[in-house]
């Protein structure tokens, strides 16, 4: 019966344990129902522990944005592309300083404006969408120091970035592109998924992914965002450059010599595909559970029904004359999986197969 028990327990993370404690705070969040009163002192600590990681979050959008992108002159997705083009209009290219600071000023306004919009007409959450603007400050602080311990410089002292386009370079961009998505949407996902925000129109995206029985999903508006921006920006460009190619011919051919549109969308595409890798809301999977005795099938039942699962069925299987193994079968999401996954451990053998 001790062991039994001991089976049972759900192991607490140590302190140098931060990716157990991260996960565990992630399953805190969305499977702890809320309570009526709350004190201060608990509400404060909570959002200390979700700016830990938006710092960590942070810290990589940075690395993606200050080395991969804005370096290789390509666009962010969402409001973050637009902040660069209007940054550049406002600074020059060549006035780094000035740039980074129009950007992240810009960033924060359209931050707090944004916030002040969906509180205003929807009530929405301060504690997942108040964590932007510290986003943003976290942003600056990364950047101003890689600036000052030189690392750009550091880098890529051995290395030049093409300042032409040329047929050759497509590559070159593309693997800019998939390094940038995935240090990036990496970055995101830690952050959205301990119900918070990063900034720009991502607030708005965890806004409506974060309501019960959303149609929505972070991974889809990220890259409806994502392809609105990268058109306007596209049209912007061509009206500036494009001067000596009129109709929509001449835009045609200023897209398909446009390199670093093409690196763009390829950016956006393995954003949005690796979202639902890293955050897999969407995906469907099967679940079957081998438990040892009914009581524990039974309380496997009785989790699963808190979520709604697509279905289940159970059986009894004899793998012995005096042996009877009870199997679970269920749909559910791979995310609300991640959610349950310590106390399904702790109640039979797991087996998952991936469905279309």
């Amino acid at each position: 019966m001790v062991n039994e028990k001991k089976k049972k327990k759900i192991p607490t993370p140590k302190v140098y344990e931060f990716w157990l404690q991260y996960d565990q705070l992630v399953r805190s969040l969305h499977t702890k129902k809320p309570k009526k009163i709350i004190s201060r002192r608990t509400v404060i600590r909570q959002f200390l522990k979700k700016l830990v990681v938006v710092a960590a979050g942070a810290f990589l959008t940075t690395v993606a944005f200050y080395f991969f992108i804005n370096r290789n002159r390509l666009y962010n997705s969402g409001l973050n592309g637009l902040l660069q083009k209007f940054s550049q209009w406002l600074t020059g290219k060549n006035d780094t300083t000035s740039y980074y600071l129009t950007y992240y000023g810009m960033g924060l306004a359209s931050n707090l404006l944004i916030i002040f919009c969906l509180w205003f007409k929807f009530k929405t959450r301060l504690d997942i969408i108040g964590t932007a603007p510290f986003y943003v400050l976290f942003q600056v602080f990364w950047t101003l120091l890689f600036s000052w311990l030189k690392l750009e410089d550091y880098l890529f002292k051995n290395f030049k970035t093409p300042q032409t386009d040329n047929i050759y370079l497509i590559p070159y961009y593309i693997i800019v592109a998939l390094i940038a998505a995935i240090i990036h949407t990496y970055g995101y996902s830690l952050i959205f998924r301990v119900q918070a925000a990063p900034g720009g129109f991502e607030i708005i995206s965890a806004h409506f992914a974060n309501k019960k029985k959303s149609k929505f999903s972070i991974a889809s508006l990220s890259k409806f965002f994502g392809y609105a921006i990268l058109f306007s920006l596209t049209l912007i460009d061509f009206l500036q450059e494009g001067e000596d190619k009129s109709g929509f011919k001449g835009f045609l051919d200023y897209i398909t010599s446009n390199y670093q549109l093409g690196a763009t969308v390829v950016y956006v595409l393995t954003s949005s595909y690796f979202m639902k890798s890293v955050f897999p809301r969407e995906k469907v999977i099967l679940l079957q559970i081998y438990s040892q005795s009914e009581e524990k099938r039974n309380r496997v039942l009785r989790l699963l029904r808190k979520f709604s699962p697509s279905y289940y069925n159970i059986w009894q299987k004899k793998v012995r004359q005096e042996e009877v193994i009870y199997v679970t079968i269920c749909y559910l999401t791979g995310w609300n999986y991640f959610l349950l996954k310590p106390e399904l451990q702790s109640m039979g053998k797991i087996y998952i197969n991936e469905t279309s």
